[in-house]
């Protein structure tokens, strides 16, 4: 019956967002342990060419073997040569899955970059390289000016960093405006009242899908429940269960709100305690970029042409 299809997706999103809420709840996120600059890129590069490529292996590995058994059990001599509708739905799944793996993977790929320029994307590694750069060593493609540029644009998307959202290369105005509002408030990891649902709207104002994923099942299945409720319960012999199913409809729609409730408060303690973690790598991070900027200079040589240095390279033979 609907209804009780309705009910089986207001039960299975409360525990979906519940389950998020109390992941959220376990992982605290705690400071960081001082890694080294080298350590950070070797942990880029090991992501990038053996993770993550061994992750893609292992997916596709599992379509191709899916479609290799499927093709196997419904494919003989003996047999027509036709391939049953079932099969070919298994076959279009498989390769669909496989696709969607492959392109998962290319956007990865994409992101994930191993260069100095790269990996040093937040205060924590422009601080490490930073610190190597004052004590005279140097960094491939890395100075002062590098590393300022990458921590301003990083501070116009610290809330971003915060939020732990991943998709999207835009700033981050709202949820920067909401850090500076409670700045003093949030150091002391304090809540402050209605901030999470001032979170929740100023993460969906920057990224409008973080508040779609949450927001639309949500209003859907709570609709769905209500509605279907009370069609079936009108049915020919069932006006004594509609009262029944008004109360079970109900009480899904309220552990659907509490869950959303209970997520939005551990998100917003999350968020909370990134921000703080974030702030002390930042501090840091400024005062050794200052210094580098004074040591080295604020100005930085421009960038000279390929003929002029061909020049340079002659005049010095």
């Amino acid at each position: 019956m609907v209804w009780e299809f309705a009910i089986v997706l207001s039960v299975a999103y409360t525990v979906t967002i519940a389950s998020l809420g109390v992941i959220l709840w376990l992982t605290r996120p705690k400071t960081p342990p001082t890694r080294r600059f080298s350590e950070i890129h070797e942990s880029a590069v090991e992501v990038r060419e053996i993770l993550l490529p061994t992750a893609a292996a292992a997916v596709l590995g599992f379509f191709v073997s899916l479609a290799a058994s499927t093709v196997y059990d419904n494919f003989s001599p003996k047999r027509d040569l036709t391939l049953e509708v079932g099969t070919l739905n298994y076959l279009l799944i498989s390769l669909v899955g496989a696709l969607l793996a492959f392109a998962v993977l290319a956007i990865l790929l994409e992101k994930v970059r191993v260069t100095a320029r790269d990996v040093t994307r937040h205060p924590a590694s422009i601080n490490r390289a930073a610190g190597l750069l004052l004590q005279g060593k140097e960094i491939a493609d890395l100075d002062a000016a590098t590393l300022k540029g990458n921590l301003e644009a990083w501070k116009r998307q610290r809330g971003k960093s915060a939020a732990g959202v991943m998709l999207g290369r835009g700033a981050s105005p709202r949820l920067n405006a909401l850090l500076r509002a409670h700045d003093r408030v949030l150091r002391a990891e304090e809540l402050p009242r209605w901030f999470t649902f001032r979170l929740l709207a100023a993460k969906a104002g920057d990224f409008w899908w973080t508040g779609v994923v949450l927001l639309v099942p949500l209003f859907l299945t709570s609709s769905l429940v209500v509605v279907t409720s009370l069609v079936d319960g009108n049915g020919p012999g069932r006006e004594l269960e509609l009262p029944g199913r008004l109360l079970v409809s109900l009480l899904c729609v309220v552990a659907q709100m509490l869950s959303v409730l209970l997520y939005l408060r551990w998100d917003a303690r999350h968020f909370i305690r990134v921000y703080r973690i974030d702030r002390i790598e930042l501090n840091a991070a400024e005062k050794r970029v200052a210094t580098l900027k004074r040591k080295s200079g604020t100005t930085v040589a421009p960038r000279r042409g390929i003929a002029r240095r061909l020049l340079d390279a002659l005049k010095g033979v």
